[in-house]
């Protein structure tokens, strides 16, 4: 039957385990829904009334505030629309209160195989727009849902970058610092000037100086973190960890990227060229500013850290005595490794 053929066909590009329960409409079958993201399910419904649906829900109020800002950013332009220009809303769950559906609808005409490709392209597009955005480190969801009042309504604004970064962070080429990195400096800075000089003018600063080194090490760490978009988006690579990034880029093209993630990601390490105690001394020593421009950050393989504990020299020297040539995402090519890093 027809029908029975729909719902096979769906069952083979929902992710497992598929529940096969048909209570909202009475039969067997009505609906299926998948695994999608962490406290996130993904379910195609097909009512009695001819009413299809392929929606993602959950019942975790992060999640939810996610939901409700991927849904308001695509109908503002920020993130690329559905499949035909098709809108999506949230909605309470009709029979438990406190879930939230994002969900595309639309009534089915002739038949459900008709239907089959507009269902497949939905959750297609669920996989390439809303799956990184749930399930990866974590995006920035603003309060209820709503993007900043200067972002308007296109893909090119501050915004709109934010969420593409959020879907290419393993991309070879291409890579975009974060939208917020000046920002981020200067609050860096902010932050580490009161914390210098209080150490500087403590009675005995030998008393507090491992709380201030402690305090230093902290904020020197969420810079090459946050300066990024992510903690393994980094602008260079190295030699060893460009294939696991190839991987990764394949990974997120077929739509498995979050399993690919818990795979490779554990090999390897967000590396500090210039170690965080070397860039704390130099700011308890100097100037915060210059300190900090060294404070960048290379992913690398466990090998490459091993090799480069073992290795002689300052910044990029070390990267150089290692061995290790360094993979540049922003413009494509090999790094020359020089000991200061220039400005992305």
């Amino acid at each position: 039957m027809p029908e029975r053929q729909f719902w096979e066909q769906v069952k083979a590009v929902l992710d497992p385990p598929v529940t096969r329960s048909g209570a909202r409409a009475n039969r067997e079958r009505s609906y299926l829904q998948g695994t999608f993201a962490r406290s996130v399910k993904i379910a195609v419904v097909a009512a009695k009334d001819g009413e299809m649906r392929v929606e993602l829900s959950s019942s975790n109020a992060g999640r939810k505030e996610a939901l409700r800002a991927i849904a308001h950013a695509t109908n503002e332009g920020a993130l690329t629309p559905g499949p035909d220009g098709a809108a999506c809303a949230t909605r309470v769950a009709p029979k438990d209160p406190n879930k939230l559906n994002l969900e595309f609808v639309w009534y089915r005409g002739c038949g459900y195989m008709p239907e089959l490709p507009r269902v497949r392209e939905l959750i297609r597009w669920f996989h390439e727009v809303a799956r990184e955005l749930l399930d990866g480190e974590g995006a920035e969801f603003p309060a209820g849902g709503q993007l900043p009042e200067d972002s308007g309504a296109t893909g090119d604004t501050e915004a709109g970058r934010r969420w593409r970064l959020r879907r290419t962070r393993f991309a070879l080429t291409g890579w975009e610092e974060h939208p917020h990195a000046e920002r981020l400096r200067n609050y860096s800075k902010s932050l580490l000037g009161p914390i210098v000089t209080s150490w500087k003018t403590a009675p005995e600063p030998d008393a507090v100086r491992a709380a201030a080194k402690w305090m230093l090490n902290q904020i020197v760490w969420a810079y090459t973190t946050l300066h990024d978009a992510a903690k393994y988006d980094t602008r260079y690579i190295s030699e060893r960890a460009k294939p696991q990034f190839e991987e990764l880029q394949q990974a997120h093209a077929e739509h498995r990227l979050s399993a690919a993630k818990r795979e490779i990601l554990p090999q390897l390490r967000h590396e500090h060229v210039h170690t965080r105690s070397d860039v704390v001394e130099a700011l308890l020593a100097g100037d915060v500013g210059e300190a900090l421009e060294n404070a960048a950050a290379c992913v690398v393989t466990i090998e490459d850290h091993c090799a480069l504990d073992d290795a002689t020299g300052n910044g990029w020297d070390r990267y150089a005595d290692a061995g290790i040539r360094v993979w540049d995402r922003a413009g494509g090519d090999w790094a020359i490794l020089v000991a200061a890093l220039p400005p992305a």
